[in-house]
């Protein structure tokens, strides 16, 4: 990752002010000129920060004006649909509701798969074959049968106007149900992952991924089975029966959608606060590319050390840090007060203040596997800086986030204090993450001569759109590598 990057900047036809304010009346007339003054590859960060202004105003408009561009021609109409469009409509299907409602319908058979795998060479035997089509089975009648009441109501509604302007399709299984398992269920099945069923750091036994890999290709041709159809039992049988009970109740499904939609627009109220954080967000963001203002010239305001001492010390002992299991004599904590990844770690460790101090910065940014392209330079003997990138499930944009580390050291006590650092520019392709007030506090522990007690801060802000089940997920990967931190520190400082 090239920690520079170069921004065109290009007079607008429209302030940032007035184009959120536009968004917030939903009106979407001026999305193709931000388009045309966004590079290409930001379209993504741009797509995170309007969809999450709109999801929280109701995401219905801003989809039924992607559906409506659907219907035009022409170059003008493909950049809309299926590019920028495109990312909206994906924004959609990972956002909250529609990951926990594809863990419902995936999770059971994922587990099965677990259970089972080890004991398959491939997955062409009769009994491999078997157990394979009731798996899928099992979560082809979940996507049909689910009670409409309990799926997201935004794709539910979206569903509806498909089906009704659209139609049943060319195939038996019915069109929107065809959307929903190529672009939705498929990958989440080959990836479980992509909807937090995996930890982060999990690595997949290739006997598993093959059974996954065989589920999604059947669940492939269970989309074409008109175009295409099977012929190998017992797939034939169980995969036309399943088409043709969708085919069955996809009408009716459907027509209960309005109904339902108009009793929850009748009750959602959007949040006053996250409204106005999104609307801040996508303004900062056009006006970035704007000739008014631009966020990569401003200088860095930096507080002094002691002020950044004693609010680090402070936040160590705040009380919105949820306790987790004690671990290995670890104790562990993740921070419960608004969005952001949090995690505090303490403990003892052999060595002395300065060696544990150093090595565990060092190995903070450089063995983390949440952070990745990390660069780190040192300053002089009490700075440093660092920069890296957190990697977001797709279809998110990586977070680039550039750091300050203080140094105020002696025998007795250390601490490492790590500060946001507006500097260097953002990397095209990337949202800007902000490292809150973070560090890394060492005590020599004078009952016991050669122990440090040691306490580890990291916290950062994502900043923009990350939908809870993505922090989360991070959270607890964050959570179990300081952990496992803190004991390989300990091994090596006794060594």
């Amino acid at each position: 990752m090239s920690l520079q990057s170069s921004r065109s900047s290009v007079p607008m036809a429209i302030t940032a002010d007035a184009f959120t304010k536009e968004i917030i009346r939903n009106e979407f007339s001026s999305i193709p000129d931000i388009l045309d003054l966004v590079p290409r590859e930001d379209w993504g960060m741009f797509a995170d920060h309007l969809f999450a202004l709109c999801d929280e105003l109701g995401p219905l408009p801003i989809l039924m004006w992607n559906f409506a561009n659907r219907a035009l021609e022409g170059p003008e109409a493909e950049r809309l649909t299926e590019s920028f469009g495109d990312m909206l409509v994906k924004r959609l299907i990972f956002d909250e509701a529609n990951v926990r409602w594809t863990r419902d319908l995936i999770g059971g058979v994922y587990q099965q798969a677990k259970s089972v795998c080890e004991d398959m060479e491939d997955v062409n035997g009769e009994k491999e074959r078997e157990m394979i089509s009731e798996m899928i089975c099992d979560i082809l009648q979940k996507v049909t049968e689910w009670p409409m009441e309990s799926r997201p109501i935004a794709t539910s509604k979206i569903a509806a106007v498909h089906h009704f302007a659209v139609g049943h399709g060319s195939e038996i299984v019915p069109s929107l149900y065809i959307i929903f398992i190529q672009n939705t269920l498929i990958a989440a099945i080959s990836n479980p992952m992509l909807v937090a069923l995996d930890k982060i750091d999990y690595v997949r036994p290739a006997k598993l991924q093959m059974v996954l890999d065989e589920i999604a290709r059947q669940m492939g041709r269970y989309c074409a089975l008109k175009s295409c159809p099977v012929v190998d039992e017992p797939y034939k049988s169980k995969l036309e029966y399943w088409g043709n009970r969708m085919a069955e109740v996809v009408g009716e499904q459907m027509s209960s959608v309005d109904q339902m939609f108009k009793i929850w627009q009748a009750q959602y109220t959007p949040s006053s606060k996250r409204v106005a954080k999104f609307e801040s967000n996508l303004r900062s963001f056009v006006e970035i590319y704007s000739d008014r203002q631009s966020r990569s010239t401003r200088s860095v305001t930096q507080d002094s050390d002691d002020s950044h001492r004693s609010e680090i010390f402070e936040k160590m002992q705040d009380r919105h840090w949820k306790s987790g299991k004690e671990e290995n004599q670890i104790s562990n904590f993740v921070w419960s007060k608004g969005n952001g990844i949090g995690v505090r770690v303490e403990g003892q460790v052999s060595g002395d203040v300065v060696s544990v101090l150093r090595l565990l910065t060092k190995r903070i940014f450089h063995t983390n596997k949440l952070l990745s392209d990390v660069q780190m330079k040192l300053i002089d003997t009490t700075e440093s800086e660092v920069q890296f990138r957190i990697n977001a499930p797709f279809p998110f944009a990586p977070r680039f986030i550039s750091s300050n580390i203080r140094f105020d050291l002696s025998d007795d006590e250390g601490v490492a204090i790590f500060a946001d650092s507006t500097q260097p520019r953002t990397p095209s392709g990337h949202h800007r993450g902000k490292m809150l007030l973070s560090g890394i506090r060492a005590v020599a522990m004078k009952e016991e001569p050669g122990k440090v007690w040691v306490c580890v801060v990291l916290h950062i802000d994502m900043c923009a759109s990350v939908p809870n089940w993505v922090l989360y997920s991070q959270n607890k990967s964050l959570r179990k590598i300081l952990i496992s931190m803190l004991g390989f520190t300990n091994t090596v400082a006794r060594i």
